[in-house]
């Protein structure tokens, strides 16, 4: 699935770079060096908007550029749930309903795609965007107030982005991974 040519592309080295400076992050996060955290944080949530505009912007979108991207917002948005849980307890307690169906609609998701398409196939709608946008606000902003009811937001973001990610699968299959939401795919496979 990885192209290795590919990934000397900028797009792909911004997606690679957030997973491979996540060891990094999260040493700083347990030494308790705040500043550097932080700075190194917010660098790599803007390859996060970069990699994809780049892409685009310059022609470069590719399959392997598409998976990276995916697994690299996986790995970024959930250290960045563990990060804020670590942070501020309550969140867990408070709303362990809402992780719960957070969690098994990701769980679920996961195997559709597996038993549908015989591998992970990460769909980047506009809810999944928000949501991982709405993450990387919650967690900034935690350094300075407690974001509870922002933290509930996000979950039911991502609950509503896993419920239109499985219909999306279960309804039509396999679709180009940068769809925006489930009313234009039927557009899209008109055309």
């Amino acid at each position: 699935m990885i192209e290795l040519k590919e990934l000397r592309l900028l797009p792909n080295m911004l997606s690679l770079s957030r997973i491979l400076f996540l060891p990094l992050l999260y040493t700083l996060f347990f030494l308790e060096h705040v500043a550097a955290f932080l700075m190194l944080y917010a660098v790599i949530g803007v390859t996060d908007m970069l990699d994809g505009l780049i892409a685009r912007k310059m022609g470069l979108i590719s399959r392997t550029g598409q998976f990276l991207d995916s697994l690299a917002d996986i790995c970024f948005n959930l250290s960045t749930a563990f990060f804020l849980v670590r942070r501020i307890p309550r969140i867990s307690q408070e709303y362990i309903h809402l992780l719960t169906v957070l969690v098994l609609l990701g769980i679920v998701y996961l195997a559709i795609t597996l038993v549908k398409f015989r591998r992970v196939h990460f769909i980047h709608t506009n809810l999944f965007r928000t949501a991982g946008v709405c993450i990387y606000v919650c967690f900034i902003i935690s350094f300075f107030i407690e974001p509870i009811f922002f933290s509930r937001l996000v979950m039911l973001l991502l609950i509503l982005s896993f419920v239109e990610s499985i219909l999306i699968c279960l309804i039509y299959g396999e679709v180009d991974p940068d769809i925006r939401y489930i009313t234009r795919i039927k557009n899209q496979q008109d055309e």
